[in-house]
């Protein structure tokens, strides 16, 4: 064993030597100082109780760090066992004088009331989510079929929508034009040009002379031509 390291055997034999009825006598307190932790001899005035109860209480009466049992005890001055895997006696164990070993019966009673009051509760918590959740799902499903039976899904496309319109007022048939898709800007602007060919008048030609000012025709009527010398280049 590494040093410093104590074993501390579970058990351990003991010699008693003296008459038989003294030997028989010590015997029996050594018993039951193992048993219940005093004597009438060796601790005159005091008594015990035992309580069975399960072990899953044992936290909650030890207490966070030692809290809950270190109270009992100072409260009503009493020692409280709390048997173990070496112990002789497998139940819990209160020691002092009658009327404080009562009251700290007591309390412990309450302490284990509370605790299965607290298990209860949170049992029908987690009962009761369970069941809200249950609901929850059940209206979600329950609306989700109301809201999605005889409805078409809806599309994002405008297109889609407008086809969709169209074969309701066609009695189910779907236009052509929406069959051949959209149309081309190109193609409508040459439907335009051949409808204004067709019907429109025909162009004359345009006359420059008859938008000049009258009085620019008299000027260049009253100008004469002068003719050109032989011996002269013409006057431009």
């Amino acid at each position: 064993l590494p040093s410093g390291e104590t074993v501390v055997p579970s058990k351990v034999k003991i010699i008693l030597a003296g008459t038989r009825d003294k030997v028989s006598q010590a015997r029996s307190l050594i018993l039951d100082l193992t048993k219940y932790y005093y004597t009438p001899v060796t601790h005159p005035g005091l008594t015990h109780v035992e309580m069975d109860i399960p072990s899953h209480y044992y936290n909650y009466i030890i207490g966070a760090k030692g809290s809950e049992i270190k109270h009992i005890q100072a409260n009503y001055k009493v020692t409280v066992h709390i048997p173990n895997a070496d112990s002789v006696n497998p139940n819990l164990l209160i020691v002092g004088e009658l009327t404080a070993v009562q009251n700290a019966e007591k309390h412990i009673q309450r302490l284990m009331e509370k605790v299965d009051e607290r298990a209860k509760a949170e049992a029908e918590g987690i009962a009761l989510g369970e069941s809200a959740k249950a609901k929850f799902a059940a209206a979600a499903a329950a609306a989700g079929t109301t809201s999605g039976s005889g409805k078409e899904p809806r599309s994002s496309s405008r297109g889609n929508r407008t086809q969709r319109a169209d074969r309701d007022a066609t009695g189910g048939s779907v236009p052509e034009a929406a069959r051949k898709g959209p149309s081309d800007p190109n193609g409508e602007l040459k439907e335009d040009e051949e409808w204004t060919s067709e019907y429109a008048p025909r162009r004359s030609p345009i006359n420059l002379g008859a938008m000049l000012p009258a009085t620019a025709k008299f000027a260049a009527a009253a100008i004469p031509s002068i003719p050109a010398s032989p011996s002269e280049p013409s006057a431009l």
